[in-house]
């Protein structure tokens, strides 16, 4: 949670993800999506999209930057044995 909070709060961080971590840190103190979306002037499906990855990968790694719209890597957990 401090990694999170001084992410938030850096002026050096970029604006992506100061807003990912005030969204993690909002909805783990309890306050619903719709609030988040007036609070931080955000859209309902990031928000989704953000705390999906965070529940995914964990909230940390889900600070990670990543480019494009392919699918996500899956881990050897998720892959079907043959």
């Amino acid at each position: 949670m401090r990694e999170l909070e001084a992410i938030a709060f850096s002026a050096g961080e970029s604006k992506a993800r100061r807003a990912k971590a005030k969204v993690m840190i909002a909805y783990s103190r309890g306050l619903r999506i719709s609030r988040l979306e007036v609070m931080l002037q955000m859209n309902r499906p990031r928000i989704s999209r953000i705390l999906d990855l965070a529940l995914e990968l964990g909230p940390l790694e889900a600070m990670k930057e990543r480019r494009g719209r392919g699918k996500r890597q899956r881990s050897p957990l998720h892959e079907e044995a043959v």
